[in-house]
This record gives C-alpha cells, sequence and structure tokens, in this order.
C-alpha cells in the first residue's frame, strides 16, 4: 500500500505514514505472539509433556508466529524497494535542480547582490518551479530517514526465533537467533545428534539432493535451487518438523510448507518442495 501509494501520487509523507502504520501493526502482533509462548512454555514446563492440550496449542502459536514472520518478511522486501525508490527519486530531483542553481547563481553573479536583492520585475517561473522541486527533495529525504530507521530485520530475527523454538522444542536463550547460524557450515554437536529421529526413516537432506548449509541447536538448514527460486528447508530434527519457504528474486519469500511429518510425508516434502498442505493460513474460527 506505501508503495502503491508512492508510485501512483508521489506522496511520500502519506507513503512514509502508511509504512510505518503497518510496522507497528506487526510489532504489535509479534509482541502478543512473543507473551503468548512464554506463557506457553511457563504452562508447559508446570503441567509437564503429558498434557493432551499442549500439542494443540502450539500448533496455534506456530501459525501466529509464521504469519508474523511471513508479514515481517514482506514489509522487508517492501522496504528495501521503498527505499530504492526513494533514492532514485533524490537523483532525479536533485538532477533536475542542479541547472536552477547554477542559472540563478550565474544572473546572480552577473547582475550583483544589490541589484539581485533590490530587482523589481524579478521573474518568479523558475523560482516557483525550484521551490516545487525543494519541497519534493525534502519529503523524499524526511521519508529515507524515516524508512532506514524502521528497519524490520530485528523484528523477523525475533520472530524466526520464536518459530524455531516452538518446532525444536528448545527454549532459547535470550537474544540467541537461528537465522544467523544459517549459512555457518558446521553440523549439528553430537548431544542434538543423539536426540534425533530415525535416520533410516528421516534420511539426510543432502540424499535428495539439497546443500546443507548450517545448523543451530536442533536444527539443520538446507536450499536448492528451482526454476521459481531459491529454496530453503529448515528441518527441525528432534521432532521430525519440516518447513519450507520459496525466496523469489522479484515476489519475495513465501512460506510453502510447515509440519511435523511421518516418514512418508518427509519423502514426498523432499522430494517436490512445492508440496503444501493448503491448510497453514486459513481464517481459524472463533474461539
Amino acid at each position: 500500500m506505501a508503495s502503491q501509494l508512492v508510485q501512483d501520487q508521489k506522496d511520500w509523507n502519506g507513503g512514509g505514514g502508511r509504512y510505518q502504520q503497518a510496522v507497528q501493526k506487526i510489532h504489535e502482533g509479534l509482541n502478543v505472539a512473543d507473551t503468548a509462548i512464554s506463557q506457553w512454555w511457563t504452562a508447559t514446563e508446570t503441567a509437564g509433556s503429558s498434557d493432551p492440550t499442549a500439542e494443540h496449542q502450539k500448533n496455534l502459536l506456530m501459525e501466529d508466529a509464521d504469519i508474523v514472520a511471513v508479514a515481517l518478511e514482506s514489509m522487508t522486501v517492501r522496504r528495501d524497494k521503498l527505499l530504492a525508490l526513494a533514492k532514485r527519486e533524490e537523483s532525479y530531483l536533485l538532477r533536475k535542480l542542479k541547472p536552477h542553481y547554477e542559472s540563478r547563481d550565474e544572473v546572480r553573479h552577473r547582475m550583483g547582490e544589490q541589484r539581485w536583492k533590490n530587482n523589481p520585475n524579478p521573474k518568479r517561473d523558475y523560482a516557483k518551479l525550484r521551490v516545487e522541486f525543494e519541497q519534493e527533495l525534502r519529503a523524499v529525504r524526511k521519508a529515507m530517514e524515516f524508512l532506514e530507521q524502521l528497519d524490520p530485520a530485528s523484528a523477523l530475527q525475533k520472530a524466526m526465533d520464536l518459530q524455531q523454538q516452538l518446532a525444536s522444542g528448545v527454549r532459547s536463550k535470550e537474544g540467541t537467533a537461528a537465522s544467523d547460524q544459517r549459512y555457518n557450515g558446521l553440523r549439528p554437536s553430537w548431544e542434538w545428534l543423539e536426540k534425533r529421529v530415525p535416520l533410516e526413516e528421516y534420511p539426510d537432506a543432502t540424499e535428495y539432493g539439497w546443500t546443507f548449509t548450517g545448523s543451530w541447536e536442533a536444527t539443520e538448514f538446507f536450499e536448492k535451487d528451482l526454476p521459481e527460486g531459491n529454496v530453503k528447508l529448515d528441518w527441525y530434527f528432534t521432532t521430525a518438523t519440516v518447513k519450507t519457504s520459496l525466496d523469489h528474486p522479484t515476489k519475495g519469500k513465501t512460506q510453502m510448507f510447515g509440519k511435523k511429518c511421518n516418514p512418508n510425508q518427509y519423502d514426498k516434502i523432499l522430494r517436490n518442495p512445492r508440496v503444501h498442505t493448503g491448510k497453514r493460513y486459513q481464517r481459524r474460527p472463533k474461539r
């Protein structure tokens, strides 16, 4: 909406305001999800894993965390596009203003300071146009400053960390973000691999042509290039949970699949990462 507003109407103040509102709403959703997940951890640790409602509550929380993460990923792409558009507009306006300034300074120098200030018949046409360019340039630069301050990257890392906690069943330490480890090239330590689901039922993703990129605690990261774009695979190997997302070169990131899998489902997803349940983002009925 913010990008469209700027492109259609050159309304940089309105576009920046819309972007700020969207970021604030997503941050509110992230804080609600964070609080709910913390409460779930406390309740689970108190009641124990035998609580029959714990798994259902976790699945609902995973949906909430996924929705927030996808919204933040989309917001990051839109913010980068809007910032690039603002920089192009700034360059365009500076190019337009340069000859105006040069011409004004040349005439001012030729007339002399006294005559320039006391000119009884000044030409206002160019001055009026220059003022319009300058006003738009100020609006563009204000929007750029706004966009640079509202970088959603840290919020996205937090959302991904919440996803990681729920999918792996391991509560994160404060400040830890799995996204930082995606390309560390390290396999999990033995203490984590001991808790892995059976290798004969869930073979390593590299056997399906995926490229291993890194790991963090109970999660391994893989990726594969398809004609549609780069597909990222997050494998939570203690709970047999698979999450795939498509990183499209122009449309940004899109969630494809996210679910705890049996061996047959795991095999199908790794052979064909386009597999999708079709249920993930349906509107949840009121409770």
